[in-house]
């Protein structure tokens, strides 16, 4: 009989130890949950995924169709963040709104007369300073495009030609045709590989011509 509650006490001590642990678990797992939970509504917005995939699928589409006004678009807004905090960069933007590859296509239609607007290599040295309104042919500002889209800074008006420029000049207007054009190229390093990779394979196969006359 003493065997016999000896062993029940075990049991309900061994049971007690259990859900003690568990309880401990559990307390542990809520913790856990709570502070993830915490960091994530620091981190950013519930529906931030959703707002990702959104992006990029206008971003995919843009690059499915060869869509070169869209995508010139999108890159400058996301250049536009650059050197301050997006907060800044969006209320900026919403204050003043956004360049766009037709309001620069509308602009150059015109001839401006300032000899860096003629081409992608002329732009080179531009120099425009948005506060002080100096460039490098200042006989042509009063006529320039660049200082009537009110951006950030006088860089963003410079990287937005230089970028329309680019596109139009370099890229024949299709960036994505541009992007893959460069991609099937191979490089000077690739090039290199693929002749030793040649070059080793004549060596083996002249070996074995030899070895085989030999014998």
């Amino acid at each position: 009989m003493v065997t016999d509650a000896h062993t029940v006490q075990r049991e309900i001590r061994s049971k007690a130890d259990k859900e003690q642990g568990l309880l401990a678990d559990r307390s542990a797992l809520d913790h856990a949950t709570r502070l993830i939970h915490r960091v994530c509504c620091l981190a950013g917005p519930a529906d931030f995924i959703d707002e990702v995939r959104a992006e990029n699928r206008t971003l995919r589409t843009a690059i499915n169709r060869h869509d070169t006004p869209g995508l010139f678009d999108w890159l400058m807004a996301g250049l536009s963040y650059q050197g301050v905090s997006d907060r800044v960069a969006s209320h900026y933007m919403d204050q003043h709104g956004r360049i766009s590859w037709h309001e620069i296509e509308s602009a150059l239609a015109n001839k401006p007369s300032c000899p860096k607007l003629q081409g992608y290599w002329n732009f080179h040295g531009c120099r425009y300073h948005k506060t002080s309104r100096i460039c490098s042919e200042p006989d042509h500002i009063d006529h320039c495009p660049l200082p009537t889209h009110d951006l950030r800074n006088g860089r963003l008006n410079q990287t937005a030609y230089s970028l329309y420029l680019f596109i139009r000049d370099i890229a024949g207007n299709d960036l994505v045709d541009w992007i893959q054009g460069q991609l099937s190229v191979p490089s000077a390093s690739a090039i290199g590989r693929q002749e030793q990779q040649r070059t080793h394979v004549q060596h083996r196969v002249a070996v074995c011509h030899r070895n085989q006359r030999r014998y």
